[in-house]
């Protein structure tokens, strides 16, 4: 087969992350098959305009503002037509459906965060009756929500191998990873009240990280996170993220129970690694990990231990069969 993948970011790109590393192990193991595999994303200071990564010709051009329209004008010179059409949707879908007219195209929702907002509903409005794949059952609940009609869900993929548990910290430990901890560090205020000697430990904090100075926490860099979170007793998630957070299948590959809020995305993740879904409050999560925590610090897992994602591999194949049968 033909593929062509329309998306904003290729793995290469330093703001790639989660969602451009599950379409690079996918459009690899195609490429890796013998199918013919094409991407198209914006242009990366340094980089070259065309290189072959991994089996899979990227093509690079445009700017943030003007990739979209660089993707139809390079579409359009795209020959033979391809047998099937990628466009993944994050952060910006490309349009793909209103002017590729000679292929069928596919949508892969990898990180959708309230699409019935506003900016939601503009954005998707072309996508109603396209073929959609979503990470998730919270992801594919919200676009049918909102009006999508024909959503698969397609699984997650994780490279992660079990790893036995690292050398845990003395005391009881949370780790939180991301720019977000508001709500993390008033759980472990609270906590703290029960716990005296409980730990936070939070990673790549970004800008908040002048903000966290306390009892109890601990701020490092993002270099730091594999191990921390191998050695906590204990992961936390609180932001809503629609898609499959791997970070949840990462920390069971070492041991490492997650809690978190019952928000899309945590939903499906958390449970099927053996974790622990809360209210979505600060005070709700203080129970939970006032009523976990001591036993995970006392008794600490000796291996690790799989998610519901699955390998790689596996990945590639269902996405190519969801995104072929019947089309």
């Amino acid at each position: 087969m033909r593929i062509v993948i329309i998306t904003t970011r290729d793995l290469r790109n330093p703001l790639a992350g989660s969602g451009e590393r599950y379409t690079h192990e996918v459009a690899r193991r195609w490429a890796a098959a013998g199918h013919e595999v094409r991407m198209f994303a914006q242009e990366v200071p340094g980089l070259p305009p065309e290189e072959d990564h991994d089996g899979v010709r990227v093509e690079r051009a445009g700017t943030r503002r003007t990739a979209h329209r660089e993707a139809r004008r390079w579409y359009a010179e795209t020959r033979p037509a391809p047998d099937l059409v990628l466009d993944a949707l994050d952060p910006r879908p490309s349009g793909c459906p209103a002017w590729v007219t000679d292929a069928p195209v596919v949508a892969l929702a990898l990180r959708i965060r309230r699409p019935g907002g506003p900016v939601g509903r503009w954005r998707l409005r072309g996508y109603r009756t396209v073929p959609t794949l979503a990470v998730s059952a919270s992801a594919g609940a919200a676009l049918l929500a909102h009006g999508l009609t024909d959503v698969t869900v397609v699984p997650a993929g994780t490279g992660s191998d079990l790893l036995p548990a690292a050398r845990r910290a003395p005391v009881p430990t949370v780790a939180y990873a991301g720019p977000h901890p508001r709500e993390a560090v008033r759980a472990h205020q609270l906590l703290r009240a029960r716990i005296r000697d409980a730990q936070l430990w939070v990673f790549d904090p970004g800008r908040h990280a002048d903000r966290l100075a306390g009892p109890g926490v601990r701020v490092f860099a993002e270099s730091d996170r594999a191990e921390g979170i191998a050695r906590a007793h204990a992961q936390v998630l609180t932001a809503a993220t629609g898609d499959w957070p791997l970070a949840v299948d990462e920390a069971a590959a070492c041991g490492t129970p997650t809690i978190g809020y019952d928000r899309p995305g945590l939903r499906d993740a958390i449970p099927a690694a053996r974790g622990v879904l809360t209210a979505p409050s600060a005070a709700a999560l203080a129970d939970g990990l006032l009523h976990h925590l001591p036993r995970w610090a006392a008794h600490p897992a000796a291996g690790g231990w799989a998610g519901g994602a699955l390998g790689w591999d596996a990945v590639a194949e269902a996405v190519l069969a969801a995104a072929t049968t019947g089309r």
